[in-house]
């Protein structure tokens, strides 16, 4: 009880002494709960290789990869005895302050090194490879060396995490479509064969007489059927994946009103994601274009029975 008392008061005293006003941090790129947010930089010196107290000593996730948009990812660790709370920033990202939270109780395990733990929500505008720094503050508001930790924040749209090593090669080609309601809408593709591919029959690949897939030809698959009988998912975003060049030919687009699931409306958004390989060796990024947008209304909902509205079309050449 003695300790959290006392980290309590270094916080307020970290956070107030300096006659800078706490606020609420809305508009950052991470949102840490239960902690304080402060403006201006974070306490402290860069990583290194000699480390000096207050500091963390150790630094860990649940996962050393998430995706763009995610919440309630625990961070964990621990400082040296000193330390009465620490402070964390998304280092690089933007923002105009750090978060502040008091340590908890000493574990004698470890030799009576405070704990601390928290969980961070991530921007949905945020992705690829993001560190977090961490800098542990005295009962005197002092802040040693920093502590870092890497999280990779992978697109919601699939690049076989492109976007944190970008020597890994996406998909040839993505398209996506994304949406703001809790409708049941779908992305509907005819490809150069004719055939129409959606969430409902999610593959490209083709049969031949005898019911098996033509060979040779290249795969599109759904990722998801998102908001399927309106069991809200909360991604509202469906993507037919192609690993490997699709077959020549022009490709239609369609966006089509499955079930409103009791929306008067829905806006919608489709996008083209499409490999290519950059200036450096062996390397690669994802070119986004044909960005179109649209809106559905409930009169549009039709069970699958019609293709939906027309976005725009490809040419693979």
């Amino acid at each position: 009880m003695k300790r959290t008392t006392a980290a309590c008061l270094a916080l307020v005293c970290s956070l107030g002494c300096s006659g800078e006003s706490l606020t609420q941090g809305l508009e950052e790129p991470i949102q840490i709960q239960g902690a304080q947010f402060r403006r201006g930089t974070l306490p402290g010196s860069p990583p290194a290789d000699e480390p000096e107290a207050p500091r963390p000593t150790s630094l860990a996730s649940q996962g050393r990869t998430v995706e763009q948009g995610s919440s309630g990812i625990s961070i964990v660790g621990r400082t040296t005895p000193d330390a009465e709370s620490i402070a964390v920033l998304l280092h690089g990202g933007g923002g105009s302050g750090y978060w502040v939270l008091p340590v908890g109780t000493p574990e004698p395990q470890f030799n009576d090194e405070p704990t601390f733990g928290f969980s961070v929500a991530f921007g949905r505008e945020l992705a690829g490879m993001q560190r977090l720094r961490v800098a542990a503050i005295d009962a005197r508001g002092e802040s040693g060396t920093q502590s870092e930790l890497e999280i990779c924040v992978a697109p919601r749209v699939p690049d076989n995490l492109n976007a944190c090593v970008p020597t890994i090669a996406p998909p040839e080609l993505v398209v996506s479509l994304s949406w703001d309601r809790a409708a049941d809408l779908d992305l509907v593709v005819v490809a150069p064969s004719g055939k129409q591919v959606s969430p409902k029959d999610p593959s490209t690949v083709n049969l031949d007489e005898a019911g098996d897939p033509v060979p040779g030809e290249t795969v599109g698959v759904f990722d998801l059927d998102s908001n399927a009988g309106c069991r809200g998912d909360g991604r509202r975003l469906e993507n037919l994946v192609f690993q490997e060049r699709p077959e020549p030919g022009r490709y239609l687009i369609y966006a089509n009103l499955f079930d409103a699931c009791g929306e008067d409306s829905v806006r919608f958004s489709s996008v083209l994601y499409e490999k290519t390989r950059a200036d450096a060796d062996d390397t690669y990024t994802v070119n986004r274009s044909l960005e179109t947008y649209g809106v559905l209304t409930r009169a549009q909902a039709n069970a699958g029975t019609k293709l939906g509205t027309f976005v725009t079309q490809f040419q693979v050449r």
